[in-house]
């Protein structure tokens, strides 16, 4: 009989968890990309509209990042595909001198900023978000890891690739200690791209018009002055020169970037210390701050992922993968107690799993001294709840009483397996009075059905007393 029920309990954990395998690969697999998809989108959507806001004129869509593989324009816009498609970017310049940096900061920094304000705004823990997406196919999970996913990626690293597409923050950094040359430089590539999408609709003069404008306000760039000497030396009265000329242009534009990053290499070694040191920043920074601030959300993720595992494991009641269990808790121990040592719920639910791992291995001492641990912070949490905090604390107060019951049961297996059975006995008789006395207040609670629904697990827990009652007492007629 025994051999049967464990097989099924086998039978139950490896469903189970090929279930929860199979919705986390869904929601991996499916929901994450689509919510990538749908955040980036929303991202190139407003920083466009920044750069409108500001002044800008947006002249290039890009999707994917990596080097381009197709482009197409519509209209005054060129869209433009990477190699890569699972990220967005957008091209916009100016040649106004004033706000040109704001502007440049805003479009960087004001996407990843509403980012992370919606997912404080969420607060979904950890826990709470990976049981989501175990049970069920969640799109709005997948769109707040998404969220997550795309905030850690540009925030945290500083980086560029060889096309030039730069994660927020690398572009934050490069805007907030870029020279005031760079400011300029930025704006000689709106002169040259402008020109360029006047020279593609056949208007010549105006796009030698705004060369000589460009080569006035910066000063003679040499991307500029570059621009103009391939138009005013080309004979651009037909259409295939036009294109031809455009075509020139827009690979003078390309390879300004590259040329940019050749004299940063060529830049001196205190110069190359200084950008090293700016692109490590946002990383030592998010140390910093996960070092204070999320030491307890870890903590109690990994409280969380224990308690369950070691609940699966004591009911398939195998002393080796209890042993294996009990290893897991000693490592991660030391980190859940210095972080949640005055939360009564965790010290209550981590030695309560503790006690069931050593009772499944057959140390029933150590299972006891756990056990008596687990029901002190059971009495002290529920202590914690006001009995007029309203139904919510109400409901947990019912649910932490009936949890008491259940662990002065567990008490008194234990004591029973150790033939202490009269302590057994009245451990027993001390959860079935303090079941009376929640029964009568439940009787005059009225506030919520809710409440009221709870007497069938309230029952539920007296039969199950009643049945180890009765076991303790064949073994005490047999001893």
């Amino acid at each position: 009989m025994l051999k049967k029920a464990a097989e099924e309990d086998d039978s139950t954990f490896v469903r189970e968890a090929m279930i929860e395998t199979f919705w986390f690969g869904a929601n991996a697999l499916i929901g994450l990309p689509i919510g990538l998809v749908l955040i980036m989108l929303a991202r190139e959507v407003l920083r466009a509209l920044v750069a409108l806001a500001f002044g800008f004129r947006v002249f290039e869509i890009k999707w994917g990042f990596g080097r381009v593989v197709g482009t197409k324009s519509i209209g005054p816009i060129e869209w433009v595909r990477g190699a890569m498609p699972l990220g967005a970017s957008i091209r916009a310049e100016s040649g106004q001198a004033k706000r040109h940096r704001l502007g440049g900061l805003a479009q960087a920094g004001l996407p990843l900023s509403i980012q992370i304000v919606v997912a404080l705004a969420l607060n979904t823990s950890s826990e709470a978000a990976f049981d989501t997406l175990t049970s069920g196919f969640a799109p709005l999970a997948g769109l707040r890891l998404a969220n997550l996913l795309l905030i850690a990626v540009h925030a945290l690293f500083a980086v560029e690739s060889a096309a030039g597409d730069q994660t927020d923050v690398r572009q934050l950094l490069d805007l907030a200690f870029a020279p005031a040359e760079a400011s300029r430089h930025a704006r000689a590539r709106y002169y040259a791209r402008y020109a360029r999408h006047w020279l593609e609709r056949g208007d010549v003069e105006r796009a030698k018009a705004i060369l000589d404008q460009g080569v006035t306000q910066l000063a003679h760039d040499p991307l500029v002055v570059a621009c103009k000497e391939r138009v005013v030396h080309q004979d651009l009265r037909s259409v295939v020169d036009q294109g031809a000329c455009s075509r020139a242009l827009q690979i003078m534009i390309e390879d300004d970037a590259p040329r940019r990053r050749e004299a940063s290499r060529a830049a001196t070694l205190p110069e190359r210390l200084r950008r090293s040191a700016i692109s490590v920043l946002p990383l030592i920074f998010a140390a910093l701050i996960c070092t204070a601030l999320a030491t307890e959300s870890i903590a109690r993720f990994a409280h969380h992922r224990l308690v369950v595992s070691s609940s699966r494991v004591a009911d398939r009641g195998r002393p080796d993968d209890c042993e294996a269990a009990l290893v897991g808790w000693s490592r991660w121990t030391p980190l859940i107690s210095a972080s949640l040592a005055s939360d009564a719920e965790i010290l209550r639910d981590r030695h309560a799993g503790l006690a069931r791992l050593e009772a499944c291995r057959g140390h029933l001492e150590e299972a006891v001294a756990h056990q008596a641990v687990a029901n002190e912070a059971a009495d002290q949490a529920l202590s914690q709840h006001a009995d007029d905090g309203g139904i919510e604390d109400a409901e947990r107060r019912l649910r932490d009483e009936i949890g008491r019951a259940a662990l002065l049961r567990r008490t008194a297996e234990f004591e029973s397996r150790r033939h202490r059975y009269r302590v057994a006995l009245a451990t027993l008789a001390r959860a079935s009075l303090e079941l009376d006395t929640t029964r009568k207040r439940l009787a005059y609670d009225a506030e919520s059905p809710d409440l009221m629904n709870g007497e069938s697990s309230l029952e539920g827990e007296r039969a199950r007393i009643e049945v180890a009652r009765s076991e303790i007492l064949a073994r005490m007629q047999v001893n």
